[in-house]
């Protein structure tokens, strides 16, 4: 696994293509110097499926989910 580095106090975004998927990443401000931890913000899956806040389909955590055919789901706090 790569370690990214903070090399300006400043958030932080990576964008990733795997496996037939696209990911989006994010993480918080932070002092220069130190290591990146990036949390999964978004996914585009191989299945046309749009997940905001959740990291496969099916994912009980908060957020969205929009799928090819128009469904879409949401889970609350």
């Amino acid at each position: 696994m790569t370690a990214f580095l903070i090399f300006l106090a400043d958030y932080s975004t990576k964008y990733v293509q795997y496996n037939g998927q696209h990911i989006w990443n994010v993480a918080p401000s932070g002092l220069a110097g130190n290591i990146v931890t990036f949390t999964q913000a978004m996914t585009l899956d191989n299945s046309g499926n749009l997940l905001v806040g959740k990291t496969s389909v099916g994912d009980v955590n908060v957020g969205c989910q929009i799928t090819p055919a128009g469904g879409a789901s949401m889970t609350l706090s």
